[in-house]
């Protein structure tokens, strides 16, 4: 489900970073022996887990207030963010499912700008920004990449070792007939 959302590469890795666990969230960070406390550094909770700042917390409550989604976010199941997600996948269809992760991108950005840049985002406008960069992803490919966005050609080449006194330097490269070339 996260890898067939349709968005932006950078929602789904979002979504599959929350689902393994690797958010840092104070619950983890202390999980980790990494900090002292679960106290959630934004609204003061007494825990700071990832559910709670992804629905819960001063931002994302005002999201998820001006939302569609206010009503049937009660009635998911809380005891993961797995279930939940798993949950609302089979009560929505694939276009209101991109729209929940990103607005729980937005309410992880807008934790993330509080917390570390010691700024007060409007979160409205961030899930804003951020539903509209996911709807309009897959047009913006489209346009970018051309009708065949997502289609790997792989080559016959093979990595060798390099003869003794000799250094390989591994690059890539893009080449899209008649279009543009992409070195890394």
């Amino acid at each position: 489900m996260i890898w067939n959302l349709d968005g932006p590469p950078k929602l789904s890795h979002f979504l599959w970073r929350v689902c393994t666990g690797s958010m840092a969230v104070m619950e983890r960070l202390q999980y980790r022996h990494i900090s002292q406390t679960t106290q959630c550094p934004i609204c003061e909770a007494e825990i700071e887990s990832l559910s709670h700042t992804l629905f819960v917390c001063k931002y994302a409550q005002d999201i998820w207030s001006h939302s569609p989604y206010l009503k049937l976010l009660p009635e998911a199941p809380n005891l993961n963010i797995e279930e939940r997600l798993n949950w609302l996948a089979n009560k929505l269809d694939k276009n209101e499912l991109r729209l929940i992760a990103s607005l729980m991108w937005a309410a992880w950005s807008c934790r993330n700008i509080a917390f570390f840049e010691n700024l007060n985002p409007n979160a409205n406008q961030v899930a804003t920004g951020f539903a509209r960069l996911s709807a309009d992803y897959k047009k913006y490919a489209k346009l970018v990449f051309g009708g065949n966005a997502g289609t790997v050609i792989l080559s016959s080449a093979r990595w060798r070792t390099p003869e003794v006194g000799w250094v390989k330097v591994n690059t890539d490269a893009h080449i899209r007939i008649g279009s543009y070339v992409g070195m890394v």
